[in-house]
């Protein structure tokens, strides 16, 4: 029986059985619907998806012939013709096998003429086309071009789940060589988001069955990647070993582009090994092996090159190097790899001196990576961007400073600090989770938890531990990921203009890796701008690691901040006079810090020292502006959750000239928060992390206020949030810190009072809570929360005691 007898009948069990003992068919078109009925994916659907004449079927199969020799030709326009003619071919009913296949090969011609964004696209409709009717072997053909195409434009952490889906199919069906290449691709995902030993056995696996299979190229391909894996984690002899068997293995099999690529890979492993010569050779011969149809290549083995004369302290010649490698990787809109060349051709300038030229190469290197930063749709692939290239934008910060050029500076911090909430203070997000639907789960999964009543005495207690729908988590993060906005270097002058913080002092600071240092930029209300460089000690990394991952332990003595004070070095702290306002703005896990907290001498905090506001970026600086100077707010509205034990609001009892409302119900108080009522909105409630979605208000058994709210809410001018965790959750990687608070900043409100980590549920917090409370009154909040600090230390239990009675208080706005 032939084939199209059976797929006739594929709806049928049988077909699959009677496929599964005919030979592999050669041609690709036929092989696919071969292995469509042996799947198994087809039994069980409608009879009429099958119910397609011999003329059709043969018209199809013709179709996908053409356009996969027009691929082998590399004419991409044929195989585009045949394969969109394949598609116009589908008929609405039969079972979509026609359709996804010409998906998949328009991909393959789109990403043969390096039209990656189009190719993506195919591939993944194809895949969703194969997932919907259990056409494995499609999912494994589009699934793993898509994880290659994603390494070099995406995530390779997206691009390990598609060599993982494309491994498991195959293996479900033993196909082998499939199995291999999945396994290949896999190992320089993990490669490269640092999971080492994960993907060495993918490779190694991966070379066992290449060799198994007796499929040269594959062995070629997967040693390369051994090869680049070892490489990048400095285990150079063994990389040599893994190149060199790449490179026999390639000469042997004509292979060009395995050869190029291990060619150029050992010449890399012979220059940190000393060998220059050899390794000029090598890049060399690389380069000739390229030819003219491997751009990539070619530019690779520049860039090489660069490295070598770099190494000769041949500057001049380096940046030629580096700069033709550009102008390649930008015609093939490589822009991670132009990134690298510009750091290169910065890396001549700063020898030779020419620092305004290094400078506008280290900009835009992170100009570069931002934009393939923002392109990505998922946080946590934007997340994985900075992991990977966070070095590009910590060695721009340092040659702005050794450059003197805060403007150069401004621009990379505002890339640290993130540009999710940038984006925010301009648009809502169109496609934002369901809020309520967000709270009701948190809810139900605290009540199923059972710890609601006995959480220690915290305003917050321990992390909830639970597993939201993956729908939800999505929903926040990629609503939020699709306001990431890049800043424009072009702007830093107009943001700086943008920027009325009076009378008040604004202080950058970034802390840097490899060495650990602290960035920093001071501007004073009046004079020169002050920008430098401190080292930062270990046990202070450890400090404000422990913070981020964490929160400030409960038990927290002065003791366990006394590191931080290398976060404020006595020759900043003498630029800033006592009592004048402080405004910082701290990126990424100095975000956690209690500043209030820092000691600036033996036995005095910041805190007591200064006004104090925080900011997550300059562009929040700016959009807040002003927001610490404005008088206190006459109309205030307070809530005390039912389920908190010691804190309650006695601040406003008794005070004239001051309207003052309970407010009747958690729902009436959330209500408060989303659309602007009053002026001041006062929330006492427990607050929860979920690693997953950041943190929540638990307003009372049931309404919970979670950042999802906050996107689209209009608050009111200020907001107090005494509880666990408004400003910060512990453990939430790279980006700006998504918190209610932040939001509320970003949504419109010019103050808001909140906290870092757990804040105690005791009588002697609650004290401190109500001091703040009363000056705030009278006075702006970040000099409110001044002179309740003063107050409060001046008792020296007070001073000894727990810091989380007072310290994870602090005021978000600007002066």
């Amino acid at each position: 029986m032939d084939l199209w007898a059976l797929w006739r009948r594929g709806h049928l069990a049988e077909p699959g059985r009677r496929a599964a003992t005919l030979p592999v068919p050669g041609a690709l078109s036929l092989r696919c619907r071969c292995e469509a009925l042996r799947g198994g994916g087809t039994a069980g659907r409608g009879a009429s998806e099958f119910d397609l004449s011999e003329a059709l079927w043969q018209r199809q199969l013709e179709l996908f012939d053409w356009g996969d020799q027009a691929l082998r030709r590399n004419d991409i326009d044929a195989a585009v013709a045949a394969f969109e003619q394949l598609a116009e071919s589908h008929r609405e009913g039969h079972y979509p096998i026609a359709m996804i296949d010409a998906r998949i090969g328009l991909g393959d011609a789109h990403r043969q003429a390096d039209r990656l964004d189009a190719a993506i696209g195919e591939y993944s409709g194809a895949i969703a086309g194969t997932r919907a009717c259990g056409y494995g072997y499609g999912q494994v053909r589009a699934g793993i071009p898509l994880g290659y195409l994603l390494l070099r434009s995406g995530s390779a952490a997206q691009a390990a789940e598609q060599f993982e889906d494309a491994a498991r199919v195959a293996a479900d069906n033993d196909w082998r060589l499939d199995i291999a290449n999945a396994h290949t691709g896999l190992g320089e995902a993990f490669g490269r988001i640092r999971r080492p030993m994960a993907a060495m056995r993918a490779l190694l696996d991966s070379v066992a069955l290449y060799e198994e299979l007796r499929s040269g190229e594959g062995v070629a391909n997967a040693t390369v990647q051994l090869g680049e894996l070892c490489r990048r984690n400095r285990w150079l002899a063994e990389a040599a070993g893994w190149y060199r068997q790449a490179i026999t293995a390639a000469r042997a099999g004509h292979l060009s582009m395995a050869l190029t690529n291990a060619l150029d890979g050992l010449a890399e492993v012979q220059l940190g090994q000393g060998d220059r010569v050899a390794s000029v050779a090598n890049h060399q011969a690389a380069y000739e092996a390229a030819g003219a149809g491997n751009a990539r290549g070619r530019a690779h083995a520049l860039n090489g090159l660069g490295r070598c004369a770099v190494n000769a302290a041949q500057r001049d010649l380096a940046i030629r190097l580096f700069g033709r490698a550009l102008q390649l990787y930008l015609s093939i809109d490589d822009l991670t790899s132009a990134a690298t060349s510009e750091a290169g051709i910065a890396r001549g300038y700063e020898a030779i001196g020419v620092m305004e030229q290094a400078v506008r190469h280290r900009v835009s290197a992170v100009t570069l990576i931002e934009t393939m930063r923002a392109a990505q749709i998922e946080h946590a692939h934007q997340s994985e961007y900075y992991e990977r290239f966070g070095t590009v934008h910590e060695m721009a910060v340092r040659t702005a400073i050794r450059a003197g050029d805060p403007a150069a500076f401004v621009a990379v911090f505002e890339a640290m600090a993130g540009r999710r909430l940038a984006g925010l203070m301009t648009a809502a997000p169109e496609n934002t989770a369901d809020e309520r639907m967000l709270a009701q789960l948190l809810l139900e999964a605290n009540s199923r938890a059972g710890q609601r009543r006995d959480r220690t005495r915290t305003l917050g207690g321990l992390a909830l531990r639970v597993a939201l729908p993956q729908l939800a988590r999505q929903g926040f993060d990629d609503s939020v990921a699709g306001l990431y906005s890049p800043f424009d270097p072009n702007e830093t002058e107009n943001l700086w203009s943008r920027i009325d913080t009076g009378a008040a002092y604004l202080l950058l600071v970034a802390a840097l890796r490899e060495p650990d240092e602290l960035a920093w930029l001071l501007r004073p209300p009046e004079g020169p701008l002050h920008i430098g460089l401190h080292d930062l000690p270990a046990s202070t990394r450890a400090v404000f690691d422990g913070l981020h991952s964490d929160g400030l332990p409960l038990d927290a003595t002065p003791s366990t901040v006394a590191a931080l004070d290398a976060l404020m070095p006595q020759d900043i702290a003498a630029l800033i006079p006592r009592d004048e306002p402080l405004v910082i703005v701290p990126v990424g896990r100095l975000w956690a810090v209690p500043w209030t907290a820092v000691p600036i001498t033996t036995g005095e905090y910041l805190g007591e020292r200064n006004p104090l506001c925080l900011s997550p970026s300059l562009t929040s600086v700016a959009h807040t502006s002003g927001g610490g100077r404005r008088p206190p707010a006459s109309r205030v509205a307070h809530w005390t959750s039912p389920l908190v034990n010691h804190h309650h609001v006695a601040a406003y009892e008794g005070r004239d000239g001051l309207s003052v409302a309970a407010i009747t119900d958690a729902s009436a108080c959330r209500n408060a928060i989303l659309d602007v009522e009053t002026d001041l909105v006062v929330v006492v409630a427990h607050g929860r992390p979920v690693r997953e979605l950041v943190h929540y208000l638990e307003l009372d058994e049931h309404t919970a206020l979670t950042p999802a709210d906050m996107l689209r809410a209009v608050p009111p001018p200020a907001l107090i949030l005494i509880s666990c965790w408004g400003a910060h959750a512990p453990d939430r990687g790279s980006g700006d810190p998504m918190a209610i608070a932040t939001l509320a900043l970003a949504r419109g409100a010019y103050s808001v009072a909140a906290t870092t980590s757990e804040m105690l549920d005791d009588s002697a917090s609650s004290a401190f809570v109500n001091q703040f409370l009363s000056a705030a009154a009278v006075h702006p909040m970040p000099h409110a929360l001044l002179l309740a600090t003063r107050r409060w230390l001046a008792r020296p239990e007070y001073r000894a005691g727990f810091l989380s009675r007072w310290a994870p208080l602090v005021t978000l706005c600007s002066w």
